[in-house]
């Protein structure tokens, strides 16, 4: 009665989709590499030394595999659920499918459960690969059991949380990547910005609460960071932290996130059906019909042609803008991204740590990270967009072979994103010159971001 035939339906269509295979595979293999780097740093030893040294490493090895495998899980699995639901409701929408199946029996609710259930147990199967593991390895490090409940239970209803929100968005957003980018975006704002805001006000006004011990029941990063603490620095003086209570609130969040997706496929799937275009669309039509009532008739106008310079697909690609829309929310979008880089440099200045080097690894794996982002998203989305647009026949018929059609549009979503590397850039080069980072990282840095 929860996830009615959709689950099933679902399920049959994801499980014969190369995608799924070939994800399994990149999982494994990339999990492999991050186990053998943990175990090569741990039983590796400067200068030969006798046999007994080796042993004992291999306990602070495998405890170092245990909370890799975790954290390793901890992150994939939010990734992994956030790109499989980011398409699950607006597909959809787009193939016209929504509304029949809002004829048929089957409830709102068992078309959200449905959607979710089955895209999430493709993701816990992936979770369920490394239990094995981390039975074996526990035993070297001596990693208590409690740990790795602890973390199981953070991950899972993380994920859970991050799929909802997801599927949530997947409703509103147009294309898959639109929904991508705004669960990122919720999720760096809840975990990252809130928390930053409020420890800065609690340090700078003295509050007698520490933020830190609300929010480690609502922030998994902060919760599961708590928890992998108290396993490697077992005497140290650290928070008392509960995951009941943190998985309550986060499955409680996510409960809420799922009812309004249930009250929002009813609306959307009747609007459709009625033949009326969604909430936002109608909002920014009643908007335009307005203004076109009260601005006068200006004489029409013709754009200066622009001639195609070098290769076509490159400089299409580079017409494209980041941020799509009115220009108004192309300039909200730069100062808000203004804002929140700022906000991260005054807190650094604040507390005196702008120049040591683990707040310089912060800022560049930040930077680096978003510009990598961006830089996948916008070339997972050129092809599609040109499907999707029916416009992919036309780049068929010109006089460019597949080999040039795909070459430029590898090369035109890196260059497209060129203001999220020159930020980096920029950071590094400022830094270098002011003695925070060393020069000899230079070259490295430049060599890893044309890589």
């Amino acid at each position: 009665w929860l996830t009615g035939p959709i689950f099933g339906k679902e399920l049959l269509v994801t499980s014969r989709r190369k995608r799924y295979y070939l994800l399994r595979s990149l999982y494994v293999a990339a999990l492999l590499i991050f186990i053998v780097i943990a175990w090569a740093g741990g039983v590796y030893a400067p200068s030969p030394g006798p046999a007994v040294l080796k042993t004992a490493l291999m306990a602070e090895a495998g405890r170092t595999i245990v909370v890799t495998i975790i954290w390793f899980q901890f992150v994939t699995a939010q990734i992994i659920a956030t790109v499989s639901l980011a398409g699950a409701i607006s597909d959809e929408i787009y193939y016209k499918t929504l509304p029949v199946l809002i004829t048929t029996p089957i409830t709102s609710l068992q078309i959200v459960m449905g959607k979710l259930s089955s895209r999430l147990l493709h993701t816990f199967l992936l979770l369920a690969i490394s239990l094995p593991l981390l039975t074996i390895v526990r035993v070297f490090g001596g990693i208590p059991w409690d740990y790795v409940i602890q973390s199981l239970a953070i991950t899972i209803t993380a994920t859970i949380f991050t799929a909802s929100l997801t599927l949530l968005f997947s409703i509103y957003s147009k294309k898959a990547n639109d929904a991508i980018v705004k669960t990122i975006s919720v999720c760096f704002l809840l975990y990252s910005i809130l928390p930053g805001a409020f420890t800065f006000l609690a340090i700078k006004y003295s509050w007698p609460i520490s933020p830190g011990n609300i929010f480690i029941y609502l922030n998994p990063w902060m919760a599961l960071i708590t928890a992998t603490q108290s396993v490697m620095n077992p005497g140290a003086t650290i928070t008392m932290f509960y995951y009941l209570p943190h998985c309550a609130v986060m499955l409680s969040a996510s409960a809420f996130l799922l009812f309004i997706a249930v009250v929002s496929v009813r609306r959307a799937a009747t609007r459709r059906l009625a033949g009326r275009a969604s909430i936002f669309t109608a909002i920014k039509e009643r908007m335009a019909a307005k203004r076109k009532k009260t601005t006068k008739i200006a004489p029409e106008r013709h754009g200066k042609i622009r001639f195609v310079k070098g290769h076509p697909i490159i400089w299409k690609e580079m017409r494209i803008a980041i941020i799509k829309g009115h220009w108004i929310k192309m300039l909200i979008g730069g100062v808000f991204a203004g804002v929140i880089i700022g906000f991260f440099y005054a807190v650094s200045i604040h507390n005196g740590v702008l120049s040591r080097k683990e707040t310089q690894i912060g800022f560049v794996m930040a930077y680096f990270s978003v510009a990598l982002l961006g830089t996948a998203f916008s070339a997972a989305a050129c092809i599609s967009a040109e499907k999707q647009a029916q416009t992919w026949p036309i780049l068929m018929t010109l006089a460019l072979d597949e080999k040039q059609i795909l070459k430029g549009k590898i090369l035109g979503s890196i260059l497209r994103i060129w203001p999220f590397w020159l930020i980096l850039i920029i950071h590094f080069l400022i830094f270098t010159l002011a003695g925070c980072i060393h020069w000899i990282a230079l070259p490295f840095m430049l060599i890893l971001v044309i890589a």
